[in-house]
């Protein structure tokens, strides 16, 4: 399995931390240049058939990327468990992302095929050309043939990002994360 770096730090070597690990997450990481950005108006594949865009649909939007592949530089073999890690702390947590006014969105190149079986309450959108990722300038890679997403986290306050993490340490620990971070900001938040 060969994995080339695009956009982003050089991969990870295998002392990764635990998938529960209580990680600080850094506040903006290497993604600076997105918080302030417009959501780009890319049509996302959902596996119903519909297409979403993304701006402009919600005040607060939560939105991770994750590889969705069988082998990433930051997970190793291990992305699999640590996608199916982040959309179940995402799904365990929905009531207190709805508490918090905002809905959340996982975003990958992975076929919706395969997104339909992750069987989750929140949106999965499947970026097949990584059209999202490059009008923002989200990290990519490139293995067996095929690009897909480095796993990041991004907050969009109406239609902009406000808060963008990258890399992503703890996949288990992203939702609690933003969690946080939307607590911590709900006076800026509010007034928006």
């Amino acid at each position: 399995m060969s994995a080339t770096t695009r956009r982003g730090a050089p991969a990870s070597s295998p002392g990764s931390p635990a998938p529960d690990a209580k990680v600080e997450q850094p506040s903006v990481g290497g993604l600076a240049g997105v918080v302030g950005q417009p959501l780009p108006r890319v049509p996302l594949r959902h596996h119903s058939g519909s297409q979403v865009v993304l701006r402009g649909k919600l005040r607060v939007l939560v939105i991770y990327a994750f590889p969705g592949c069988v082998c990433s530089p930051e997970d190793g073999y291990r992305s699999p468990s640590q996608d199916v890690a982040q959309h179940r702390a995402f799904a365990g947590r929905r009531e207190e992302f709805d508490a918090l006014d905002c809905r959340v969105v996982g975003v990958s190149s992975q076929g919706v095929e395969l997104q339909r079986d992750a069987n989750v309450e929140h949106l999965l959108l499947c970026d097949p050309r990584l059209e999202f990722a490059r009008q923002l300038g989200l990290p990519t890679f490139d293995a067996d043939g095929s690009s897909w997403y480095r796993r990041c986290l991004l907050i969009a306050v109406n239609g902009r990002v406000a808060h963008a993490v990258y890399p992503v340490s703890s996949p288990g620990q992203s939702a609690a994360h933003v969690i946080e971070w939307l607590r911590a900001n709900r006076d800026e938040l509010d007034g928006g």
